[in-house]
């Protein structure tokens, strides 16, 4: 696995498409589903690759640097965070009228929930990545850290 960035983005993407109708559908005609798919997979899987990879790095970031004793526990809390404050750019480029909602409208329970799908896949494919380094490490004769 060379990028496992791109790698948890494909499976969070994937998983947030079929995940969101059923906690957010768009549509509520019974039969909706797949449409909700569809619909979800068109709009969010863009904005995960491209926003949610940038927000995935910095998490890991400020999470390293600041908090290292909990730092999966501050990731995690980032990663919603920036999930949250997706709601700001789709206000600023797309709908000007998404706070007269309030502050938890819809933009902000799918970009909380989105982190949180991030956020989990990414530790499950970087467990993956560890393991399969460290074990290509113990066929290769070289000592691990």
């Amino acid at each position: 696995m060379r990028f496992p960035k791109v790698m948890a983005a494909l499976f969070a993407s994937i998983l947030t498409a079929v995940c969101m109708p059923v906690i957010l559908p768009l549509f509520d005609e019974p039969g909706a589903y797949f449409a909700n798919v569809l619909i979800y997979a068109l709009y969010t899987s863009p904005v995960i690759y491209s926003y949610g990879i940038a927000a995935s790095k910095l998490s890991e970031f400020l999470s390293g640097k600041y908090h290292k004793r909990f730092s999966k526990f501050f990731s995690f809390l980032y990663h919603i965070s920036f999930g949250f404050l997706f709601g700001i750019p789709y206000f600023l480029l797309v709908d000007n009228l998404i706070f007269s909602e309030g502050l938890l409208n819809y933009i902000s329970i799918i970009g909380m929930v989105a982190g949180a799908i991030y956020f989990l896949v990414n530790e499950v494919v970087m467990y993956i990545y560890h393991r399969q380094g460290a074990a290509l490490m113990r066929e290769n004769g070289e000592e691990l850290i």
